[in-house]
């Protein structure tokens, strides 16, 4: 999401708040698709929980293309896909892929130190907005 008035460079915004205003920007042209990278650097906990919250409930009927190192972000999408070396390796429900064993998935989600939390969250979008809702950091 390009930021085509004003910000360029970001001045004084926290990459938190840059997202926020591409986020906006999005909203307001109605986008049929939305397109994130988040990136592994720690973002301002507040700016992200509106973030996540705003992903949730304003995009629901909305192509949403995450490009992520955290997989709790991504954990009650409809779709995963996991890529190495450029290759789709899989592509399901994140729960399905959690229920194999020995899927990519799988072992990104043990690696990940919170592996239990992820299985209990997968599939379970409401779940997941319970957290948002209590504004708990998702990185």
């Amino acid at each position: 999401m390009p930021l085509e008035y004003g910000v360029e460079g970001g001045g004084m915004f926290t990459a938190g708040q840059l997202r926020l205003l591409c986020v906006a920007q999005a909203l307001l042209r109605n986008s049929r698709v939305l397109i994130i990278e988040e990136s592994d650097e720690r973002v301002d906990v507040e700016a992200e929980n509106i973030f996540q919250k705003t992903i949730r409930t304003q995009f629901i009927d909305t192509t949403i293309i995450c490009l992520t190192p955290h997989i709790r972000s991504i954990i009650d999408y409809d779709r995963v896909a996991v890529i190495e070396k450029g290759v789709l390796v899989e592509c399901d429900n994140p729960a399905t892929l959690l229920a194999d064993k020995a899927s990519n998935f799988y072992g990104l989600c043990e690696m990940s130190g919170e592996f239990e939390r992820l299985k209990m969250l997968a599939g379970h979008k409401e779940y997941v907005m319970e957290e948002v809702r209590a504004d708990q950091s998702w990185l």
